[in-house]
């Protein structure tokens, strides 16, 4: 997946200072309808929440983008993510209208429970935050890939790999190798 689009226009190939306002004609034409916000006073959220049995898994993968994760070993024999997903931007309505472009995925196979934000590719000014909070069995190996936020295990007696570009990452109480 690419962090940019390219949108199938037909385009001149002699463009020339005259033509700069046309140009910006079908710049705008080409566009995806989203305009840019100045600032995030209005928000949207909406909670979520997921449970599996603990079955045959022993693996747990959660690929954030923004917002914080709390992950902690309280419970035994499930896995259980929930938290909040949030829009930021100029207007309520605004905040509302993306909120379905911001979604929280999770996949489960015999042995691994994924989890992975989506959102669109450019933000446009707004902030897309994902805070996530899961209790799983202490057990499980951990991989967490956190873009932006905070980032807290504890009670873990398996392997964790956390990694983050901007934020803090804490761990106490793992009895396991740690790296990050």
């Amino acid at each position: 997946k690419t962090a940019y689009e390219i949108r199938n226009c037909d385009w001149s190939s002699d463009v020339c200072s005259s033509d700069l306002a046309l140009s910006l004609l079908l710049i705008s034409a080409c566009g995806d309808g989203v305009t840019d916000v100045s600032n995030n006073d209005f928000s949207a959220s909406e909670p979520f929440r997921f449970e599996f049995g603990r079955e045959d898994r022993s693996r747990f993968v959660l690929d954030g983008i923004s917002g914080d994760i709390t992950l902690e070993a309280t419970s035994p024999d499930s896995i259980i993510i929930q938290g909040e997903r949030r829009v930021e931007s100029d207007s309520q309505s605004d905040a509302l209208a993306r909120l379905a472009n911001l979604r929280v995925e999770v996949a489960e196979t015999d042995n691994e429970i994924r989890v992975r934000t989506e959102q669109p590719s450019n933000s446009r000014g707004r902030n897309y935050v994902v805070d996530y909070s899961v209790a799983l069995p202490a057990d499980f190996v951990v991989d967490i890939d956190a873009v932006n936020g905070e980032v807290s295990v504890g009670s873990l007696r398996s392997p964790v790999l956390v990694s983050s570009v901007n934020g803090i990452v804490s761990a106490e109480d793992i009895e396991a190798s740690t790296v990050g």
